[in-house]
């Protein structure tokens, strides 16, 4: 593997590439060659915002929150309109609990782009967790209709329509999800456990394993499958 510890000087096009690459390392899981990358890189584009929110969301995929809210923080002093950055910073804010900071964060992001489907989602789900269901669903609805492409958007709103008790409605919304991201787990279980709440075991047999197949460390998916195992028709 390549090594940036003796270049000085990088263009612009190989930093864009260096980006790429940390890109491909976190797709495929590999965190922690992505951060290698970016520690290497980052004498030459401390100001680069896009390089904060990668070194972010490698920290991110660790475990290591207070570093990626530092990055993210980084990215937002370089950029202060930066919609991603407050996105990204309102993420991980929720994954260390702290909710109310988090909203401010999306509705920062939404201040500055109206339309951003990720803030409305992710401000959705929080407001879903507080009981308040029909502001969840208005920003599943504004997410969707800013970006009908939103998969994640169509799972929460799933999600929403089954605790309501509208199994059909939910159905429709997992199948527009998996027919966006087929290779999206917790659709496939989403779906998977509501065929069986409606009696179709075949197909949510076959759901629930397809989610099981494409993320095997998914604890929410290990956790239907055994469900559905222990499960007598």
């Amino acid at each position: 593997m390549f090594s940036l510890q003796f270049k000085k000087k990088r263009s612009p096009e190989n930093i864009n590439s260096d980006l790429e690459s940390v890109i491909e390392f976190l797709e495929q899981g590999n965190w922690k060659k992505a951060l290698k990358v970016l520690n290497e890189i980052e004498h030459c584009c401390k100001e680069n915002p896009n390089h904060w929110i990668l070194k972010g969301d490698t920290y991110k995929k660790s475990d290591n929150y207070s570093n990626a809210l530092d990055c993210y923080e980084n990215a937002l002093h370089y950029d202060p309109d930066f919609v991603k950055a407050w996105v990204s910073k309102g993420d991980i804010l929720n994954l260390m609990g702290k909710t109310e900071e988090s909203v401010i964060c999306y509705n920062k992001a939404l201040t500055l782009d109206a339309k951003n489907s990720c803030a409305w989602c992710s401000k959705g789900k929080i407001l879903y967790s507080q009981a308040r269901f029909l502001e969840a669903v208005h920003c599943y609805e504004r997410a969707l209709d800013s970006d009908h492409r939103a998969f994640e958007a169509w799972i929460a709103l799933g999600d929403s329509y089954f605790d309501f008790g509208r199994l059909r409605n939910a159905l429709t919304c997992y199948d527009r999800a998996i027919f966006l991201n087929p290779k999206c787990a917790p659709a496939w279980n989403n779906k998977g456990n509501l065929l069986k709440k409606i009696g179709k075991y075949d197909e949510a047999r076959f759901c629930i394993r397809k989610a099981l197949k494409l993320d095997p460390k998914n604890r929410t998916v290990q956790r239907s499958s055994e469900i559905f195992m222990d499960f007598r028709v």
